[in-house]
């Protein structure tokens, strides 16, 4: 494998994944809005002029969304990915996830995520593009409902 921190390779739907400016704002308001996701439903309101967030196009509609939520000098931390459900498995996460990957990267900065234990195929899919487990949480509630 490659050593970490490394970009892959482009997917084939690379050439349709750009950063998100603020005249984007209704096609993300748009998806967001029209998903019972919790993971899409994070992106309302949000500004993607001031945001870093990257998305995927099928012609003209917004159909992935990444987002770098969390940016430092040295590490990125992507999170809020999400694809349109009848898209899924296609490799529209896989692209939307190494463009916040390869901006990091463009400033000097490494990737990381988090994501649960028991989602499997996205574990497999981050494992793909690279990311590797190097540590376990554990999350504390109080009755609040599990994180997406």
């Amino acid at each position: 494998s490659a050593p970490l921190g490394t970009v892959p390779p482009p997917t084939r739907f690379a050439e349709r994944v750009r950063r998100l400016v603020r005249e984007d704002t209704a096609p993300l308001d748009a998806l967001a809005r029209g998903s019972s996701d919790e993971m899409a439903a994070s992106y309302v309101g949000l500004d993607p002029g001031a945001e870093t967030i990257f998305g995927g196009f099928d012609g003209p509609e917004l159909v992935a969304i990444a987002r770098a939520s969390v940016r430092r000098p040295s590490v990125w931390f992507v999170s809020g990915v999400y694809v349109r459900p009848e898209l899924r498995n296609r490799g529209w996460g896989k692209a939307v996830t190494r463009a916040v990957m390869t901006a990091a990267g463009a400033v000097g900065a490494f990737t990381a995520l988090y994501v649960r234990e028991d989602r499997g195929d996205a574990r497999t899919a981050y494992e793909q593009l690279g990311f590797q487990p190097i540590a376990r949480r554990v999350l504390l509630d109080c009755g609040a409902p599990p994180p997406p």
